[in-house]
């Protein structure tokens, strides 16, 4: 199954009409569709079926993270992905075991793909807040070490060999 350009054309018209109220909907909604999505992994491993779990709980937690800054256009991305996921009205229903999510695999994998920076960031994000909760880089810079300095711009960290360096640092 492949999205064509005529659906994509359309959802992302979708996109830019996300509203307050659907995010509320995703955020009512979602909670119970990641627990169905655990139970069918559970019941019938699939590494698709994982990965759509994962990706889904990715871009919840992005969501949900007050303090992570994100645009209001990957805010709206996520809230459509998350929104055809929790959806009744899918290219394929999901009431077919298995094969209908199929589709909303294909749509939550393709708005990771679309705010890639942001989850990329997100990740070093993540492993920052984690560093600095075990005492790791932040302990060494408050003893006064003075051969680390950091200064985090948001948006600046984008790629993959920073995120290796910032484990680095971390560790």
């Amino acid at each position: 199954m492949k999205l064509t350009e005529e659906n994509k054309h359309k959802f992302e018209q979708q996109v830019h009409k996300i509203s307050d109220k659907d995010e509320t909907e995703v955020r009512q909604k979602i909670i119970d569709e990641l627990i169905s999505l655990e139970k069918i992994v559970l019941q019938k491993p699939s590494n698709k079926m994982q990965e759509l779990l994962n990706n889904a709980k990715l871009m919840y937690e992005i969501l949900c993270n007050e303090e992570f800054p994100i645009s209001d256009s990957s805010k709206k991305w996520i809230v459509f992905g998350l929104r055809y996921l929790v959806s009744d009205l899918d290219l394929i229903p999901d009431g077919i075991p298995i094969v209908g999510y199929m589709d909303d695999a294909m749509i939550v994998n393709w708005v990771v793909y679309m705010i890639d920076s942001d989850i990329t960031r997100y990740q070093v994000y993540k492993r920052l807040v984690t560093s600095a909760l075990k005492g790791g880089l932040i302990k060494s810079i408050k003893k006064g070490k003075g051969d680390i300095e950091l200064i985090l711009i948001p948006g600046l960290i984008s790629n993959y060999l920073e995120v290796e360096m910032m484990d680095k640092w971390a560790q």
